[in-house]
């Protein structure tokens, strides 16, 4: 009985580091997700600098 103990606790310890590993990954995924969309607005806002100005439309008397 004592071995069986001793195993669910080892089991337990391990789901606990797996668990703190998945969010640790998450985590670190997220910021990755973060970085690209800002690094994909910043290349947007690169490429809308070099368009030529759009003419205003004319005003309608």
């Amino acid at each position: 009985m004592e071995g069986l103990q001793h195993r669910v606790e080892d089991l337990t310890e391990r789901v606990l580091v797996l668990a703190s590993e998945i969010q640790r990954i998450s985590e670190r995924e997220q910021h990755e997700r973060e970085k690209l969309l800002l690094r994909v607005e910043n290349a947007l806002l690169k490429f809308e600098r070099q368009l030529p100005p759009t003419k205003e439309p004319k005003k309608l008397k």
